[in-house]
């Protein structure tokens, strides 16, 4: 760590807030308590507002915690939510060969969601465009996020748009071995129909999807995706998801399993692991692939978490190759709509460089 240098903090915008699934140790076991979308992530309904001061952070207030600062939904109503996030990385790399440093901006956008009865529509607008480098990057008002849904009962949804189906766990990092191995993570929005139902004990989701050249996928994937969620005690959660799509270049079956668990108010788990079969309509060869992440997090004050994180993959089971990586950090939640979160590790690709090298990240988010 005396040769690691971890360059200047860096910002990106994001079009997603990805729900918070460490809450469970609060007992929020449906990501919609605190979402418009029953699915999470998106715009902040008014009680999430009040959880990101209450519970969530440090320091805050009632007032504070108000989308743009100034949005009180007691005169505006439920009718309307608006929000949007800017969130930033700084990634660093050193090893006995060379020292890099990456700035990433990745998406950006300002959501909005409209709700009439038992209908919502949510857009996201913006989004950042171009090479992983500030000076490649522009933003453009378009909207790669968007649906209409409609609330059946008070446990079944429905909603139709383009959005990435749910998969595994819902966390922000798509750097993590489970989101950028199997391209689900930003920019890998779909056209989509998606029922989820929501139970005291049981969740469910099914979806039908395709995706575009011109995502982060690179193909026109078809599929078709099941996600069914358990709930435990109020403070545990385990699934089980399944992935069926058919592209031009490509075909592949995917099945994962994941757990989040409260153990207590102060600690928690997040697991997931991953099986890939794909094969290239191409070259006719199949790879089957398996990628795990193990996060280990401990609230030691309020908003201020310590957190353990390791990670393993084996892209092709047939020639052994792996990737492994163990680090520890903090996560901070200092005042409603700030975020930061620092990770250091050690990390190797065995059998292509069995040394070690240094990597870590500093994350910073702000939401609307």
């Amino acid at each position: 760590m005396n040769k690691f240098v971890l360059i200047a903090v860096g910002f990106l915008f994001a079009t997603t807030v990805y729900s918070f699934p460490e809450m469970i140790r609060h007992h929020y076991v449906n990501c919609g308590a605190c979402h418009v979308s029953q699915a999470g992530g998106g715009v902040l309904n008014a009680y999430g507002r009040t959880i990101s001061y209450d519970v969530l952070s440090t320091w805050g207030g009632e007032k504070e915690a108000r989308a743009f600062y100034a949005v009180d939904p007691e005169k505006v109503g439920t009718w309307l939510n608006l929000g949007g996030d800017v969130r930033g990385i700084q990634v660093s790399q050193e090893n006995a060969q060379s020292k890099t440093g990456r700035y990433f901006w990745m998406q950006g956008g300002i959501d909005a969601a409209v709700t009439v009865d038992r209908y919502t529509a949510m857009m996201t607008l913006g989004q950042v465009v171009g090479q992983q480098r500030e000076s490649y990057q522009t933003l453009d008002f378009v909207s790669p996020k968007y649906y209409l849904s409609a609330q059946i009962s008070d446990e079944l949804s429905v909603r139709a748009g383009k959005f990435i189906p749910l998969f595994g766990l819902q966390i922000p990092q798509h750097t993590f071995y489970i989101k950028q191995n199997l391209k689900i993570g930003e920019g890998t929005e779909r056209d989509a129909v998606e029922a989820i139902y929501n139970g005291e004990q049981w969740n469910f989701s099914a979806a039908v999807a395709k995706s575009s050249a011109k995502s982060a996928v690179r193909d026109e994937e078809k599929s078709v995706s099941l996600q069914v969620l358990k709930n435990i005690a109020d403070s545990h959660k385990v699934g089980v998801s399944l992935w069926n799509g058919n592209a031009d270049q490509f075909k592949r079956d995917m099945v994962g399993l994941h757990t989040v668990s409260g153990w207590t108010e102060k600690f928690y788990t997040l697991a997931e692991i991953d099986h890939v079969k794909s094969k290239s309509k191409t070259t006719d060869v199949e790879t089957k692939s398996i990628y795990q992440l193990l996060k280990v997090g401990y609230e030691f004050h309020k908003g201020v978490h310590a957190q353990v994180v390791e990670q393993w993959g084996r892209p092709d089971l047939d020639t052994g190759n792996e990737n492994q990586s163990l680090g520890a950090g903090f996560v901070w939640y200092p005042r409603p709509h700030f975020e930061f979160e620092m990770l250091w590790a050690k990390q190797r690709t065995l059998y292509v460089d069995k040394a070690f090298e240094d990597y870590a990240y500093l994350l910073t988010h702000f939401y609307f």
